[in-house]
């Protein structure tokens, strides 16, 4: 189940709340003052790490040439 954010529109509180996908369109109530939630552009980010020798050597020699699909490194 996705975590949605949201912003009170009475005393502006973010807060998060876990909503099905077929109820992300309905109304949520702040914890705080019970005023109505707007959903809002959550960002997400991933930090992916590896310890693969082969992993490190084949991007090492990377130019900048559009990324793995734009730089061929995906037939490798």
């Amino acid at each position: 189940m996705p975590i949605y954010e949201y912003e009170c529109s009475e005393c502006s509180l973010r807060f998060d709340k876990r909503k099905k996908f077929k109820d992300a369109g309905l109304a949520v109530s702040c914890p705080k003052c019970g005023g109505l939630g707007d959903r809002r552009l959550s960002v997400f980010a991933s930090v992916a790490m590896t310890t693969s020798r082969e992993n490190i050597t084949s991007t090492a020699g990377d130019t900048g040439s559009g990324g793995c699909c734009g730089g061929g490194c995906c037939s490798n």
